[in-house]
Parts: structure tokens; C-alpha cells; sequence
């Protein structure tokens, strides 16, 4: 059987993994490069990553795998020092998991709407995704740090 994969970002590329046994499989790619998305670009002796998040792996297995299709040496592993400057704090990433640097009014409006998310009945199907991060997060930390980075991100409101 012969299959055809477009596109060779981490979901073509992990399509094209799953189905060569049994069949010929064909990436095609129009930039030139492997990776999609998960990019980083060299300008000016700068390096700009489009989104670096979709290489943060927590099972080994998965990361091993991912690095085992990268025989050339291309992929640059950094220990994550990353941080968010909200309400005059630089709050570690990830920011749900460190809102107690935040002020003690930023702080409670986070763990509240999280807290309320969680005794919420309302399970039905998010329509957006900015549904989907309230649904997930509560309002205060969508509110604080889910939509102003996903609109500076993407440049569209979720």
C-alpha cells in the first residue's frame, strides 16, 4: 500500500513512523525543513523559536523516540529557565503550577476560578478553544497568563 503525508511537522512526521511497517510512505514538505511548527530560526546571530513548547516531553520513551529520528545532531536540548513577568513578579514556568508568586489578589482570583472549574457539572464539549482553557484552568489564570500568551502567540484570540 502506498501512503502520502503531508507535511512533515511532528504529527506528519509521527504518522509517517506509525504506518511504515506494512506501507510506503511518502512526507512531502513545501519549506524545505522537517519540524513544522517546532522551529527555531537564525537572524542576525539571534535565534527565534516559533514554538519551542511542542518539544517539552514528560515521558522518556516518547522523547527518545522523537530524538532517535534526529540522527544529525540538529536537535539542541536546554535545561528550561523560563519565566512569566506578571503583576511585577517573575512567576516560574509553568505559571498554573507557581501562581503563590503572584500578589495575594492575583493569587486567590487564580486558585478560586481553578477551584470553581473543578466542582463546576458543566462537561460538555468545549466550542473553542478558549472554552477548552477555561474549562481547564478557571478564569483567573486564562484571565492572567492562558489568553494574553495564546493572543501573542497566535496573534487571534482563542
Amino acid at each position: 500500500m502506498k501512503i502520502a503525508v503531508i507535511g512533515a511537522g511532528l504529527t506528519g512526521l509521527s504518522a509517517a513512523e506509525k504506518l511504515k511497517n506494512g506501507a510506503e510512505v511518502t512526507v512531502f514538505e513545501k519549506t524545505g525543513r522537517a519540524g513544522g511548527l517546532a522551529a527555531t530560526i537564525e537572524h542576525r546571530g539571534f535565534r527565534h523559536d516559533y514554538t519551542g513548547h511542542f518539544l517539552h516531553f514528560k515521558d522518556q520513551d516518547v522523547k527518545n523516540r522523537i530524538l532517535s529520528l534526529f540522527d544529525d545532531g540538529s536537535l539542541l536540548e536546554i535545561e528550561r529557565k523560563s519565566y512569566i513577568y506578571s503583576h511585577g513578579c517573575y512567576v516560574p514556568y509553568p505559571f498554573q503550577a507557581h501562581t503563590h508568586y503572584l500578589p495575594e489578589e492575583v493569587r486567590r482570583e487564580c486558585l478560586v476560578g481553578f477551584l470553581e472549574n473543578l466542582k463546576s457539572e458543566d462537561a460538555g464539549v468545549p466550542g473553542s478553544f478558549y472554552d477548552w482553557m477555561n474549562s481547564q484552568y478557571g478564569q483567573g489564570i486564562v484571565k492572567y497568563f492562558m489568553l494574553p500568551y495564546n493572543r501573542k502567540m497566535w496573534a487571534v484570540h482563542p
